[in-house]
């Protein structure tokens, strides 16, 4: 079993363009929201751990784009620091357990929405 390590979900916000920054006018801001993981050997948060999410949150953007080659990242804000335990990657990694309402009713679909 592997050594138990401290979790953190990272949520920022990226700003970016696409398309040719020497021509302004043709460029159109755009702004997303993405989350990453941190683990690390200690509970402390300090500054080179915020470097470490804000490199995290970059990797987690990038890898959502067709052509990362076209974006080009303004800035990236974290927005938020989530503590989530302290535990081995096979437990970060487990499955969820299925969910049991005491009534015996399923419990209604995480994608309710998007199925509606």
């Amino acid at each position: 079993m592997s050594e138990k390590k401290h979790y953190f979900l990272i949520s920022g916000s990226i700003m970016f363009t696409v398309g040719d920054i020497e021509k302004l006018e043709n460029i159109q801001p755009n702004n997303v929201f993405v989350n990453a993981i941190v683990r690390h050997d200690d509970k402390n948060f300090p500054a080179r751990k915020l470097a470490k999410a804000q490199q995290n949150l970059h990797k987690s953007f990038v890898m959502k784009l067709p052509e990362p080659e076209l974006a080009n990242i303004h800035d990236i804000i974290i927005l938020s620091v989530s503590y989530l335990g302290e535990m081995t990657e096979e437990e970060f990694q487990a499955a969820p357990e299925e969910l049991k309402l005491p009534t015996g009713e399923q419990p209604a679909s995480t994608n309710a929405v998007l199925e509606a």
